[in-house]
């Protein structure tokens, strides 16, 4: 690459650059000290009062800035030195200005957005993503662009009514503005190659996310206007914009362009003519003289200019302070910066893109993106910045929507003592009830759904469904152990109710359906429980098959006992096969019936057939009781035969006793 630095535009000269460079080998120009350039004499045949005095070519640069801060005595003399046409717009004591009412439009403080870390990384900050994450909706910035020493940082602490200067300016001369106007701190920049690279991300930086641009220019426009815009040429540099709906989708993304003409008349004559600041900005561009006067750098700016920024739009003001005051502002610029304001309100749109609204997070997701195409040296793509996007923000709406899932679980399970358990009726309502809120919040993404989303809508949404699925099932677990282990204990109740019952040398066959009357209203308080709603009572469940088989057990324990303890008479045994026999009967209704219902209630059954086989467990250990029972049992009858023994001395007694 060749060395352009001999051809950069010098104070006082035109630009001059070479005819065969293109995007990549354009040098930035001298933003910072230009003198008077280019078509300016085409619209008022004025120069700079107070040319810039050349310096000595002999004398070393740091004895140049000697002689000039000799020359630098006051402040009128050093606003002169600097920029002799800037009218004290920079330089004058911002304490002791009287500003402009405070009507509450800003309170904060500049916070740093992005910067260069000590690897030379481009990064969002942590204060600058906290003090966004504020903020809830869509977003939009408006940015400040302009040379050197311009004013920029004067300018926004007007507009923002600051009575003191927030946005920090120097006041030596090699001092200016580094960074981004968004309420942030400045931006490094090093006096070097590197710097002027940087410059042109942040200047990219800056039209993708902005909604308004404003452009801080002084006196007429010249050349020198289009300084502040010139990394339009170098764009395809930093952007992918290789096919037509690439460039055609940065045009629509690119923000609204108001140029400020600082220091200027109200109204600007052309051929002896006033016309309106809009006319001349237009006329500027669109001037064929002008365009073949400028180099090709410069007329690339200007295609670029009237390309890209669709609306623009210029707004002239006067000087801020009189020469012969410049401690306070004069009352024409303090209207004019209402004006300003309210140009700046009225033309700012939320920042859009591709039809969506961006709104924080996908604002700060777009920037990061921005910031690690610039950080790993590859071209920054809308498309998949894009893709990005809105990839996170379904992301992110999709773990919303879990993280209020899971804590509506939660409050739902608290609201429940450790012993207690939720009907059937009321969690499967519950279930309902917030599964259709997330699927209703999720459906406002809809709102993205466009055919190149349809894809990533589609596979979120069956993997939040998988989600919810699954986060229900895991309660329904949860809630069903809970009702086994409480129905458990109130079976166990029953159990050792009876067992004091037979226990108490006064138990006869007949009481044996009365136990059974008990077992089976036990049963219907337990369903009642489980259901919820008693006209599902009868419904088939995972507890029934359990507690009846629990009762199965327990009445041929007893029938076991009675027949083991006692010599039945034919009668007695008679009713013992009836009871049975109705036993049987019944059981058989009970199994027809769950047949029956398991016939209507399939999808039901097979959801607890895992849980039958924890209960099935659970019998093994009753089975264990009974076998304890049944050693019980052989106690009993080897006193049962001692008893016998003793009977046949007493047959009286015996007869008594039976």
């Amino acid at each position: 690459m060749n060395n352009y630095d001999d051809q950069l535009p010098k104070k006082g000269n035109y630009i001059n650059v070479p005819q065969e460079m293109n995007d990549d080998d354009v040098h930035r120009k001298d933003m910072y000290s230009y003198g008077s350039m280019g078509f300016e004499k085409k619209y008022r045949e004025v120069q700079p009062k107070f040319p810039m005095k050349a310096q000595d070519d002999d004398l070393t640069a740091s004895q140049q800035q000697k002689e000039k801060q000799k020359q630098i005595g006051s402040l009128n003399s050093k606003a002169y030195l600097v920029q002799p046409a800037r009218n004290l717009a920079y330089y004058v004591p911002k304490g002791e200005i009287d500003f402009l009412e405070d009507d509450g439009i800003n309170n904060g403080k500049p916070i740093q957005l992005i910067k260069l870390n000590q690897e030379q990384q481009w990064e969002l900050t942590e204060e600058g993503i906290q003090e966004l994450s504020k903020y809830q909706g869509n977003v939009s910035f408006v940015s400040i662009l302009g040379t050197k020493q311009s004013g920029k940082s004067f300018l926004m602490n007007q507009l923002l009514k600051l009575r003191e200067s927030q946005f920090e300016s120097g006041n030596d001369y090699e001092s200016y503005t580094k960074g981004v106007v968004m309420w942030s701190a400045e931006f490094p920049s090093n006096p070097n190659d590197a710097r002027d690279n940087n410059n042109s991300i942040l200047f990219v930086i800056l039209q993708l996310i902005s909604s308004t641009v404003l452009v801080n220019s002084f006196g007429d426009l010249s050349k020198d206007s289009l300084v502040p815009l010139q990394d339009l040429a170098l764009l395809q540099k930093f952007l992918s914009l290789e096919s037509a709906e690439e460039k055609e989708e940065l045009i629509n993304l690119f923000p609204k362009l108001i140029y400020v003409l600082r220091d200027n008349q109200h109204q600007v004559k052309q051929n002896g003519q006033n016309i309106p600041i809009n006319t001349y900005l237009e006329n500027f561009l669109s001037s064929d003289e002008n365009f073949r006067q400028s180099s090709e750098i410069e007329q690339k700016i200007i295609r670029r200019i009237v390309k890209y920024y669709k609306y623009r739009e210029g707004l002239s003001m006067v000087a801020p302070t009189e020469p012969n005051d410049p401690s306070e502002l004069n009352d024409n610029f303090i209207e004019e910066l209402k004006v300003l304001r309210r140009k700046i309100i009225s033309v700012t749109n939320k920042k859009e893109f591709r039809g969506v609204f961006m709104n924080i997070q996908m604002m700060i997701n777009f920037i990061q993106f921005i910031l690690d195409s610039f950080n790993q040296q590859i071209k920054v793509s809308l498309s998949q910045a894009f893709e990005v996007v809105i990839k996170n923000h379904f992301d992110a709406v999709h773990d919303d929507i879990i993280s209020l899932y899971d804590e509506k679980i939660n409050q739902f399970i608290g609201s429940s003592s450790k012993d207690d358990f939720k009907s059937q009726y009321e969690i499967t309502k519950f279930l309902r009830e917030i599964k259709e809120d997330a699927i209703k919040q999720f459906y406002q993404l809809k709102n993205y759904d466009t055919s190149e989303n349809q894809v990533l809508f589609t596979d979120c949404y069956n993997h939040l469904e998988w989600v919810l699925q699954d986060k229900e099932q895991l309660l329904l677990k949860i809630n069903t152990q809970k009702q086994q282990e409480l129905m458990e204990r109130q079976v166990d109740q029953q159990y050792q109710i009876t067992k004091k019952q037979v226990g108490n040398g006064k138990f006869q066959v007949e009481d044996l359906k009365n136990i059974s009357e008990q077992y089976q209203h036990l049963i219907q308080d337990l369903l009642l429980q489980y259901s919820g709603r008693p006209e599902q009572n009868n419904e088939v469940d995972p507890i029934l098959p359990t507690v009846q088989k629990v009762i199965q057990n327990v009445s041929q324990l007893f029938i076991q006992e009675i027949q083991e303890s006692q010599k039945l008479t034919e009668q007695e045994k008679n009713k013992l096969n009836n009871l049975k026999d109705q036993l049987n009967q019944h059981q058989s209704s009970n199994e027809k019936t769950i047949q029956e219902l398991k016939n209507n209630h399939k999808k039901q059954v097979k959801d607890f057939e895992n849980d039958k086989k924890n209960q099935d467990g659970k019998i093994k250990n009753l089975e264990k009781k009974l076998d304890e029972k049944q050693n019980e049992v052989i106690q009993l009858q080897k006193s049962i035969d001692q008893l016998q023994k003793d009977l046949q001395a007493s047959r009286k007694k015996e007869k008594k006793c039976f």
